[in-house]
C-alpha cells in the first residue's frame, strides 16, 4: 500500500513538472545504458556489504521468514531483525531504482522468485533457478533491445513476463497430466 501511494505521489509530482515525460520514463524504466562508473562502484559496494551481512546472519533471516512464531518463542528479537532486513532492502532498492527504474527493480524482485516457486521446493534450488532466469531474461532483453532499438528495462521486463507465462502454462499442463 505504501509503495502504491509513494509511486502515485511521485508520478503526480512528475506530471506537473516541465519535461515530465522524460523524468517519468527514466524513473519507471531506468537508464541502464547510461550508468556512470561511480554509480556502478557505489552499487557494487552496497551490494557486497549487504550480501555479506545477509550471508553471515542468514540463519536468523531464514528463521524469521520461515517460522516467525518460532523465532519469537526462541527469544529472537524479531522486531530488530525485521527492521534490519527491511532497512537493508530499502537501501538496496533505493540505489538500484536510480539505475534500473522502479519497474525493472520490482520485476526482478517478484518474477524470478515466482517462476522458481513453480518448479522448486527448497530455498537453495529456488535461488539458483531465480538467478538463472534473471540472467537469461536480462541477456535476452539486452539483445532484443540492441537489435530492435528498444529501451533495455522494458525489454528485460517483457522477457521476464514472457518466461513466467510460459512457465505457468507448462506447470499447469504437467500438473493436469500427472
Amino acid at each position: 500500500v505504501s509503495y502504491a501511494i509513494a509511486a502515485a505521489a511521485t508520478l503526480f509530482l512528475l506530471a506537473t513538472a516541465a519535461g515530465s515525460d522524460i523524468h517519468m520514463e527514466e524513473m519507471l524504466a531506468g537508464s541502464i545504458l547510461w550508468v556512470q562508473w561511480p554509480a556502478i562502484i557505489i552499487c557494487a559496494l552496497i551490494y557486497t556489504i549487504t550480501s555479506t551481512f545477509h550471508y553471515i546472519f542468514r540463519d536468523k533471516f531464514i528463521k524469521l521468514s520461515s517460522d516467525y512464531q518460532g523465532a519469537m518463542k526462541d527469544g529472537m528479537n524479531v522486531m530488530w531483525w525485521d527492521f534490519l532486513f527491511y532497512a537493508l532492502m530499502g537501501i538496496i532498492i533505493t540505489y538500484t531504482v536510480e539505475i534500473a527504474g522502479v519497474l525493472l527493480v520490482f520485476s526482478f524482485l517478484i518474477i524470478p522468485a515466482t517462476f522458481a516457486s513453480l518448479f522448486a521446493q527448497t530455498m537453495r534450488n529456488r535461488l539458483i533457478i531465480a538467478w538463472i532466469l534473471g540472467a537469461f531474461a536480462s541477456l535476452c532483453g539486452l539483445i532484443f533491445s540492441f537489435r530492435y532499438d528498444f529501451s533495455c528495462g522494458p525489454s528485460i521486463i517483457s522477457f521476464l513476463g514472457l518466461f513466467l507465462i510460459i512457465a505457468s502454462i507448462v506447470r499447469n499442463v504437467t500438473m493436469k497430466s500427472s
